[in-house]
């Protein structure tokens, strides 16, 4: 498969799974912390929008890049960073337009700590994933290196060191 290709229709999957953990969060917390409420069309609304602004707080925190696909700890830092960003501006937003609709705060904290939880799983699911198809050798980034000097050897240890599992040298080039 195309190594662009494969990262567009990676990015692109990371998205709309970071925008359904949002919904699912907002939908189960309504359910669970919220059962006696009959707002189900209002938390839905807040969902969307909450989802909406994770998916822009995460294209800034550049989450859905591959080279930001590194370790879990790291990958949940990143993640978490994002979402207290993106809940508050949400918050922000609707403090300055004095947003009419009022939500409970358990559903908010519930809806907040779901769409963590939905996110950084979604995240394992998809990584053991990719690291499946690579392994089966149907995902791969292709590379060739030219010039086998110090700054070649430099840029394969890099290479072996931090790429993905879909990263394959492919061959090397020299004019010796």
């Amino acid at each position: 498969i195309n190594s662009t290709w494969s990262e567009e229709i990676a990015a692109g999957a990371l998205v709309i799974l970071d925008f359904l953990a949002v919904l699912l969060g907002g939908v189960l917390s309504d359910l669970l912390l919220a059962p006696d409420s009959d707002r189900l069309q209002s938390h839905l609304a807040g969902s969307l929008i909450c989802g909406i602004s994770v998916v822009q707080s995460n294209a800034q925190f550049k989450l859905y890049h591959s080279s930001q696909a590194k370790g879990l700890l790291p990958m949940l830092d990143r993640v978490f960073s994002a979402l207290v960003v993106a809940f508050g501006w949400v918050a922000i937003i609707a403090l300055l337009i004095d947003a009419p609709v009022t939500y409970p705060s358990i559903w908010k904290l519930g809806l907040f700590i779901l769409s963590f939880v939905f996110i950084a799983a979604g995240r394992l699911g998809f990584k053991r994933f990719v690291a499946a198809l690579s392994a089966r050798g149907l995902l791969s980034r292709n590379i060739v290196i030219v010039g086998a000097g110090a700054h070649g050897e430099t840029l394969i240890d890099r290479l072996e060191r931090s790429a993905g599992p879909w990263t394959r040298i492919l061959c090397i080039f020299d004019d010796r």
